[in-house]
């Protein structure tokens, strides 16, 4: 004897599917134009930066200290390639660019690039960059401009 009856069981649980997945299914079977999604032009097609990118490329090379002799912070990134720091200073607007350096310890290395750096030293423009970047740093740089951020007003 079989049950073949086409009711639902009443003791059977059902699945809960939220909204949001049963959304994310339906825009997987649509394509853009059925969507209506306009595609911005890419800032970065034109050879300009956004500060996501900025904000990440200090987030791999960047550093933020304090000089107890001269009792200022630095904010900055030192790196070998000119062409990126560049359209990082371009981006961030504030601060200095300086290069070709060697280090002292590279000058009888024939391997060893030049370095350059961005650096800021005005409170008020550390303050700006590190409001553009927050959003957008892992749990260590947070931590250290959280640090800049309790003496700021000082």
């Amino acid at each position: 004897m079989t049950n073949s009856s086409l009711k639902p069981d009443q003791n059977q649980l059902t699945i809960f599917v939220h909204p949001w997945y049963e959304a994310l299914n339906e825009l997987e079977n649509t394509t853009r134009c059925e969507f209506g999604l306009t595609l911005k032009p890419s800032k970065e097609a034109t050879g300009l930066k956004s500060i996501e990118w900025a904000a990440g490329l200090y987030e791999g090379e960047g550093y933020l200290t304090y000089d107890s002799n001269a009792k200022k912070w630095l904010l900055g990134i030192e790196m070998t390639d000119a062409d990126v720091l560049q359209e990082f200073h371009q981006t961030v607007e504030v601060g200095r660019f300086r290069g070709p350096y060697m280090r002292p310890r590279d000058t009888n290395n024939f391997n060893k690039k030049p370095t350059y750096f961005w650096a800021v030293r005005k409170k008020a423009d550390i303050f700006k960059v590190i409001c553009d970047f927050y959003p957008y740093m892992g749990e260590r740089r947070r931590a250290k401009f959280d640090e800049f951020l309790t003496t700021y007003g000082n």
